[in-house]
């Protein structure tokens, strides 16, 4: 029963309310985790006319990198640059995230859960994505997307991601 309950917490949609038992989405988690791995399938789909239905249109990009031994370095970016910059890559992007934590408060919610990051066959970096959205038109759209960069003390993807 333990490992049970060890492993439902590392499955993708596992429960999202931090200090709740593990399990599967609620109803109302669902449709934000949903919305969160729609901007990965459009990622590495390189599907830019499915990213921009995915945010708001003055959606914010954030970027946190740390680098050991120096101060972390902020970037901010509109949502039009992040998606155009996908669209130009030449390598397949494929990001993955676990043990997303959602929280829902009528037409807002947020999403925060780890990630790893792949240019092609290549790692490049991890980190912690949070995600700010609220829903428009009955569909959750992202209004800001902040995530950690790292290349170093990353976590490893539970096994059933692989």
């Amino acid at each position: 029963m333990l490992a049970f309950a060890l492993l439902a917490g590392c499955v993708p949609g596992g429960r999202a309310n931090p200090g709740a038992s593990a399990g599967a989405p609620s109803a109302a988690e669902l449709p934000v985790i949903q919305a969160a791995q729609a901007l990965f399938a459009g990622m590495e789909a390189r599907d830019t006319a499915a990213l921009r239905r995915l945010f708001t249109a003055d959606a914010r990009i954030v970027s946190v990198r740390v680098q050991p031994g120096s101060e972390p370095v902020v970037q901010t970016r509109p949502m039009a640059d992040f998606v155009a910059s996908v669209g130009r890559s030449t390598e397949v992007l494929r990001e993955r995230m676990w043990d997303p934590r959602v929280e829902v408060e009528g037409e807002m919610a947020t999403l925060w859960a780890p990630y790893d990051f792949h240019q092609g066959a290549r790692f490049t970096h991890c980190g912690i994505d949070a995600f700010d959205f609220v829903r428009s038109g009955g569909a959750w759209k992202i209004v800001a997307l902040t995530y950690t960069v790292r290349t170093t003390g990353c976590e490893t993807p539970p096994a059933t991601r692989e």
